[in-house]
């Protein structure tokens, strides 16, 4: 018999942890996004329009330049605002979003290894912008690629959906 603890079963988190501290995580991103310009207005812009894939996709970038675990986890907020964060992490995450994570983590170590202008161009092509450094990097393509995938599975969750519009609306993500 499973006994089901604030954290699913046998110490892994539910869809709906993940999908709610994903939610937060991707609030706290762009916002910090914004106010360090680290992606210029237009980019902002593009992850504002297409909130259910280019948001998370961008958060799913920032979790990875954060990460400094090996293999490489995702601290994402606890559902009570004293709680102390959850970690995502291969023992953690729920077996539905098990292969999506292991495809973010298999990403981070390349992210982190860009060029700081690299990365920023990263960040512009997932949110369908054009990269400003010439020449392009070809792997930039497929790494926007791989985070894209990740946050169109988790943007397809009802959780995910009902929670954006919810808690925030398009509108206060900024």
């Amino acid at each position: 018999m499973s006994v089901l603890t604030d954290h699913g079963t046998s110490g892994t988190l539910t869809v709906e942890q993940v999908i709610d501290g994903f939610h937060q995580v991707l609030q706290y991103s762009l916002a910090q996004a914004k106010f360090e310009r680290i992606i210029d207005e237009e980019t902002l812009a593009s992850a504002e329009a297409d909130v259910m894939i280019c948001g998370p996709a961008l958060c799913l970038y920032f979790a990875a330049l954060r990460s400094n675990t090996t293999p490489p986890s995702c601290p994402i907020p606890g559902s009570a605002p004293a709680r102390a964060p959850l970690i995502l992490s291969d023992e953690t995450c729920p077996p539905l979003f098990l292969p999506y994570f292991r495809l973010w983590q298999n990403a981070v170590p390349t992210i982190q290894a860009l060029e700081p202008t690299y990365q920023h161009d990263l960040a512009r092509i997932i949110c369908d912008n054009e990269p400003l450094t010439s020449p392009i990097l070809p792997q930039l393509q497929r790494i926007s690629a791989d985070l894209r995938s990740v946050a169109i599975e988790i943007s397809q969750r009802r959780t995910f959906q009902v929670s954006v519009l919810s808690k925030s609306g398009p509108s206060n993500l900024w």
